[in-house]
C-alpha cells in the first residue's frame, strides 16, 4: 500500500519517471515502487534496509528469543501480542525525543558522532515529533507490516537497485543487505567502511550520483 500511496504521490506532482530512495525501514516501501510500478523508476535505492523476514524467515534468527515468539505469535493473530506490542511502543510517543539518546560525540560510533551534529539532531527530532504527533500507532502499522507478508517478492523488482550498508551499522545487518542483493535480480551492492545507519546523510552525495547514474542511462 505505500508503493501505491508514493506512485499517486508521483502522479499528483506531475512526475511520469522517477528514483525513490528509501532509509531503514523505509526501504521495503521503495521496493514496493520498484514492484508495483518498475515502469516509472529511473533509479532505486534502499539505504541500511530491512529484508522481508516472511519471504526469508531465517533473518529471524538475528532476533532475540522474545522478539521471535512476539512475531510468531502476531502473525498467528494473538490478540495479547498485538496488546503486548502496544504497551512496548507506547512510550516513543510519549518522549520520541528518548529515540536519540545522549549526544556524546563517540569517536567509537559513527552515529551517535553523527547525532552530536546540531543540524541532523535537529532533523532526526523534528522526524521523530511529527511522526508521533499523532501517537504510536503509524509506528505500530510499519511495525506490523515489516514481519507480515510485503504483498510482492524480492524478485518482483525489476529495476535496478542500489543497496547500500556501512559495517558499523548497529541496526541493520549485513545479513539482511546480503539477502537484497542475493534476491533482487538487478541489485548493485555499495560497503561503506566504518558507516553507521546514517549513511542516509553521509553518502546522500554518492547515493544521488548512483541514482542519476541509473536515470541516465
Amino acid at each position: 500500500d505505500g508503493g501505491a500511496d508514493i506512485v499517486a504521490l508521483a502522479d499528483a506532482l506531475g512526475l511520469e519517471r522517477f528514483a525513490v530512495a528509501g532509509w531503514s525501514s523505509g526501504g521495503p516501501y521503495a521496493l514496493a515502487v520498484g514492484a508495483l510500478a518498475p515502469e516509472r523508476i529511473r533509479g532505486l535505492a534502499v539505504i541500511a534496509g530491512d529484508a522481508p523476514t516472511d519471504e526469508l524467515p531465517e533473518l529471524l534468527e538475528e532476533e532475540s528469543g522474545a522478539g521471535r515468539e512476539r512475531i510468531r505469535a502476531i502473525r498467528e493473530g494473538d490478540p495479547s501480542a498485538l496488546a503486548s506490542l502496544r504497551a512496548r511502543l507506547a512510550w516513543f510517543a510519549e518522549s520520541p525525543d528518548r529515540l536519540l539518546g545522549a549526544a556524546t560525540g563517540n569517536d567509537d560510533e559513527p552515529d551517535m558522532r553523527m547525532r552530536a551534529v546540531p543540524a541532523y539532531r535537529a532533523a532526526l527530532e523534528s522526524m521523530f515529533a511529527e511522526g508521533f504527533r499523532q501517537g504510536s500507532a503509524g509506528f505500530e502499522a510499519d511495525w506490523l507490516a515489516s514481519y507480515r507478508p510485503w504483498g510482492f517478492r524480492l524478485a518482483d523488482v525489476r529495476v535496478p537497485v542500489d543497496v547500500w550498508w556501512g559495517d558499523a551499522d548497529r541496526l541493520s545487518s549485513r545479513g539482511h543487505a546480503d539477502a537484497l542483493v542475493a534476491r533482487i535480480p538487478e541489485a548493485r551492492f555499495h560497503l561503506v567502511p566504518g558507516g553507521g545507519h546514517s549513511i542516509a546523510a553521509t553518502e546522500w552525495s554518492a547515493i544521488l550520483d548512483a541514482l542519476l547514474a541509473s536515470r541516465d542511462a
